[in-house]
């Protein structure tokens, strides 16, 4: 359901600005999953996921 992405695509921002990047970076690895399934490998959202999860799991720093 895309209401529901669109929620859970919102609380991974949050968790990220709010000062959780590792959080931030495995919610957009799942919404990227999610959005592969359903959408495609080639879909924008399903690219701007990924592109969201490198950026979380950089600012997260070396695990």
């Amino acid at each position: 359901d895309v209401r529901a992405l669109s929620c859970r695509w919102q609380h991974a921002h949050w968790l990220g600005v709010s000062g959780h990047p590792e959080r931030a970076a495995a919610a957009f690895a799942e919404l990227a999953e999610n959005y592969r399934s359903s959408l495609g490998e080639r879909h924008g959202d399903t690219r701007a996921a990924r592109r969201n999860h490198a950026y979380w799991r950089d600012a997260a720093g070396p695990a």
